[in-house]
C-alpha cells in the first residue's frame, strides 16, 4: 500500500455543486453536476485532486452569496457582495469534476481481472462523446443482448448555465483490455435515465436516480461477447448483510495500468481506464436507495457493477464517494422494475439473477482469473462497528444534503418562522448524527486511529455548523463565510480517517478462493 495522495481534488465539491445546480439556479430543466467516479478528459488536468477538499467551503460561498443578494443592507460592501456572487456562480457553472487518482481505504487491495476470467465477460468500458469528441470515461455491464447498465451521470451531464452542452453519444467497448477489446465497439445515442435525475430540484432525488440503461444499435456485438455471468438482483437487507456473502465492485479505473494501480501508474493514462480491475468490499451497509461500502475505487469506475461474488449477481451500480464510505446505487425492487419497464419499451430483455439465495460458500469459478487466497469466518464485533459507522455516516450525509439545500436554495428566508423551524430541525438532526457516530466504541485497536480522526472531523463540522447558525441569526455574512470555510480542517480529518480505515479483517470475511 502506498500513502494516500495528498493532491487536492475537485470531487469533494460535487455535493454542493449538485445542490446549487438543482436548487439555486433559475427554474428550468436541469441536469446535475456530479461526475464522481466517472473521469472527464475535458477537466482531468485541473481536477486530479484529493477527494473531499473544501466541500463546505463551497457551501459557504453559495450561502454567503445568497445572504449578500438577499440582504443588501448587510455589512458586506457592494464589491464583496459581487465577489461572493461571482464565486457562487463559478460553483454552479463549473464543469463536472473527476475523481482523485484513487479513493483507497487503508491498503489498496484491488486486483486485475484477467481476460480469461468469466467476470471479464460482459464488463464494458464506456466513453461519452460530445459532438464526436471524447468527454469522459466510465464503466458498465452487459445485462441483456444489446443492453448495458451504467450510471446516469455517465450519459447525462449538466447544461452549463444556458450553454447547450450535452453528451451526444456514448461508445461501448466490451471486455476492453488495453487499447482495444476483442469485439470492437459500438456508438449509440439511445439511453434511459430517471426523470428525477434530469429535472429534480432535490439533490437527494438526484443522487437516488444515478442509474441508466444504454440501448445499443443492435445485439451483434453483445451476441459475440456475451452478457455478464450474473444477472441483476434486487437483494433484500438480510441477503446483503449475510456474513457468508462477499461483494466487490468492478470497472476500469483510470489510475491503473495492466499490472499496478496508484499515482505512478495514473500519470501515463489518467482519465481513461484501459484494464478491468476488481475492488473487494470488506462490508456492505444497505439503505433504501444506496449500498455503502469500502471498495477501493478510482475515476473511470462509475457505472461499473457491484456484484455478489458467490454468483456474480449485480446488486448495485458504482456511483459516488459518500461522506466517509462509497455510495453505490442499490438495485432495489423499484430500480429493477424501472429497468424492466425501460427494456419493455425498447423491446429488449434483461438478464435477472436466479433465486433462491446462494449457498453459504462462494462459487469460486467466477474468480478463475483472480489470484488471491482468503480465509473464512465472521467477526460480529467488527462488522457491527463498521455497519453502525456506515449507517451514521449515511444519516449525516443525507441531513447535510437537506441542510445545505435549505441555505442555498431559492426558499432561503431566515425571517420566516416556518423556515426557521425547518432549519432548526435540520441543524438538530446534524448534531444528533455527529453525537451518534462519536458515541461508537472501536471493537479493537486497529480502528482506534480511524475513529479518532473521524471524531476530529465531526467535531470540526459540529463547531462550524454552530457558528454558521449564529451567523445566520445575526445576518453576518463574513462570520458565516469564516465558519464554513473552516471546514477545510474537517475535510482533512475525514481524509485521514479513510487512510486509517483498514476494513473488516480479512480473516473475518468470506473466502474468495477455496
Amino acid at each position: 500500500m502506498g500513502p494516500r495522495s495528498a493532491v487536492p481534488s475537485a470531487l469533494g465539491t460535487s455535493l454542493v455543486r449538485n445542490i446549487l445546480a438543482a436548487v439555486a439556479s433559475p427554474a428550468r430543466e436541469k441536469e446535475p453536476a456530479e461526475m464522481l467516479h466517472g473521469t472527464s478528459e475535458r477537466t482531468s488536468e485541473k481536477a486530479r485532486a484529493r477527494v473531499r477538499v473544501r466541500t463546505f467551503l463551497l457551501a459557504a460561498v453559495g450561502l454567503a452569496a445568497v445572504l449578500a443578494e438577499a440582504s443588501p443592507g448587510s455589512s458586506a460592501s457592494a464589491v464583496e457582495q459581487q465577489r461572493f456572487s461571482a464565486w457562487r456562480q463559478g460553483v454552479v457553472s463549473m464543469s463536472p469534476p473527476v475523481l482523485a487518482p484513487a479513493d483507497v481505504f487503508g491498503p489498496d487491495d484491488r486486483r486485475r481481472v484477467l481476460p480469461a476470467s468469466p467476470i471479464h465477460r460482459g464488463l464494458v468500458w464506456i466513453g461519452s462523446l460530445v459532438d464526436g469528441k471524447p468527454y469522459s470515461s466510465c464503466s458498465g455491464v452487459v445485462v441483456g443482448p444489446g443492453v448495458v447498465l451504467t450510471a446516469a451521470h455517465c450519459v447525462v451531464i449538466p447544461r452549463i448555465e444556458e450553454e447547450d452542452f450535452a453528451i451526444t453519444s456514448v461508445r461501448v467497448m466490451p471486455e476492453r483490455d488495453g487499447v482495444t477489446g476483442p469485439w470492437g465497439s459500438q456508438d449509440t445515442a439511445r439511453w434511459y435515465v430517471p426523470d428525477a435525475f434530469r429535472i429534480s430540484q432535490s439533490a437527494a432525488e438526484v443522487f437516488q436516480s444515478d442509474y441508466a440503461l444504454v440501448i445499443l444499435p443492435d445485439r451483434t456485438m453483445t451476441d459475440r461477447s456475451g452478457v455478464f455471468p450474473g444477472g441483476i438482483a434486487a437483494l433484500d437487507d438480510p441477503e446483503l448483510l449475510d456474513t457468508s456473502s462477499a461483494f466487490a465492485s468492478l470497472g476500469y479505473p483510470g489510475d491503473c495500468v495492466d499490472n499496478r494501480c496508484g499515482d505512478a501508474a495514473s500519470n501515463a493514462i489518467y482519465g481513461q481506464g484501459q484494464y478491468a480491475w476488481h475492488a473487494p468490499a470488506s462490508f456492505v451497509a444497505p439503505t433504501k436507495h444506496f449500498l455503502y461500502d469500502d471498495a477501493d475505487l478510482a475515476g473511470g469506475m462509475s457505472g461499473g457493477p457491484m456484484i455478489r461474488t458467490s454468483d456474480s449477481a449485480v446488486v448495485g451500480i458504482v456511483s459516488a464517494e459518500g461522506t466517509i464510505f462509497n455510495r453505490t446505487t442499490r438495485i432495489s425492487p423499484d430500480v429493477a422494475a424501472r429497468l424492466q419497464g425501460w427494456c419493455d419499451e425498447a423491446g429488449c430483455t434483461l438478464d435477472v439473477a436466479q433465486r433462491p439465495n446462494p449457498p453459504s460458500r462462494p462459487n469460486h469459478r467466477f474468480f478463475g482469473g483472480l489470484a488471491s487466497d482468503g480465509a473464512t469466518g465472521t467477526c460480529p464485533a467488527e462488522r457491527a462497528f463498521v455497519g453502525l459507522v456506515a449507517m451514521g455516516a449515511a444519516a449525516f450525509e443525507q441531513d447535510a444534503i437537506a441542510f445545505v439545500g435549505m441555505v442555498v436554495g431559492p426558499g432561503f428566508d431566515p425571517g420566516s418562522p416556518a423556515w426557521r423551524r425547518e432549519f432548526d430541525a435540520a441543524y438538530s438532526a446534524l448534531q444528533r448524527d455527529v453525537a451518534s457516530v462519536k458515541s461508537l466504541e472501536p471493537p479493537d485497536a486497529k480502528f482506534v486511529e480511524f475513529h479518532r480522526t473521524l471524531d476530529l472531523g465531526l467535531d470540526d463540522y459540529a463547531t462550524a455548523m454552530r457558528q454558521a447558525r449564529d451567523a445566520i441569526e445575526e445576518n453576518n455574512l463574513f462570520d458565516l463565510y469564516s465558519a464554513l470555510s473552516s471546514l477545510d480542517a474537517a475535510d482533512l480529518h475525514f481524509a485521514q480517517a479513510k487512510t486509517a480505515f483498514h476494513g473488516v479483517d480479512p480473516l473475518c470475511r468470506p473466502a474468495l478462493a477455496p
